[in-house]
């Protein structure tokens, strides 16, 4: 059944693909124990795709998906790290947030696989 729905999906519009993908990847955090604190966070430098916590660790979570036989993950680059790390910075001084520890991860949905990177990439 998913399958059909993602290939009415692929058919029809981008951005409800990658909305599909945010909430696949949501959901995949979720059943592994994250809570979901914000999905499409924005600020005037970009977009976090899902803000997640598990006990004292703070998540940033960038969502790619990819559906021509490309990687997903390979489609983040250093300039889009810069801006999620730019919006990550102005979420926690908005919500005052200083004592909890810090990763931003990447999640790849392709029609294969779904990859979770954790860690995959800091803060320069």
């Amino acid at each position: 059944m998913e399958e059909v729905k993602l290939l009415r999906l692929r058919k029809r519009d981008s951005n409800k693909t990658g909305r599909w993908a945010e909430n696949k990847a949501a959901r995949l955090l979720k059943n592994n124990g994250y809570t979901i604190i914000e999905k499409n966070f924005h600020c005037r430098d970009g977009e976090i795709d899902i803000i997640a916590h598990k006990g004292d660790l703070l998540v940033f979570v960038e969502v790619k998906s990819r559906f021509d036989g490309s990687e997903p993950l390979e489609y983040i680059t250093p300039s889009k790290r810069a801006k999620i790390i730019k919006c990550a910075r102005f979420f926690m001084q908005k919500r005052n947030i200083s004592d909890m520890d810090v990763r931003f991860d990447a999640i790849g949905i392709s029609e294969n696989k779904i990859e979770w990177i954790k860690n995959a990439f800091m803060e320069e």
